[in-house]
């Protein structure tokens, strides 16, 4: 009898976790179709999400919100439609670089969200500042794979 109530329990907790797989796969379409038809090129970073996920305290929450599947399909509608899509290396220092005048802040530790250039006193938020900072690489390294300059 109690192995009935376990196979009913395990056949509930399944339905529910594809339920939510279904979810979460539909906002990611929707997402990554969105991205691709607003912009003719996306910067991305490469964010290691495999050496991330040995990080006990994160593993689990990166395994479930799935980054990687989420830019695998940026990637390949980039290619559907003809935009383009960079991934720029995890040694890129988004955030220790100053978006307006190039200052790298060297002591930029993860505990630091709000920090302000010393050469050119512009307030920048960490995450803020590392996304154009993303942005400018991907337009930088596009603009030299166009000119024949360098490759990817």
């Amino acid at each position: 009898m109690g192995g009935n109530n376990w196979k009913k329990t395990v056949r509930r907790l399944q339905k529910l976790y594809n339920k939510i797989f279904n979810i979460r796969n539909d906002e990611y379409q929707k997402l990554s179709t969105e991205i691709i038809k607003s912009f003719d090129l996306i910067g991305l970073e490469n964010l290691g999400v495999k050496s991330m996920i040995k990080n006990p305290r994160l593993s689990h929450s990166i395994s479930q919100i799935s980054w990687s599947r989420l830019i695998d399909m940026i990637k390949y509608k980039a290619s559907w439609y003809d935009k383009k899509c960079i991934q720029i290396s995890k040694a890129f220092p988004s955030s220790k670089l100053c978006n307006k005048c190039g200052y790298k802040k060297e002591d930029l530790t993860l505990a630091i969200r709000e920090w302000t250039c010393p050469e050119c006193k512009t307030k920048h938020d960490r995450d803020i500042n590392a996304s154009i900072n993303i942005l400018n690489e991907a337009i930088r390294i596009n603009n030299e794979c166009t000119t024949g300059q360098v490759g990817i």
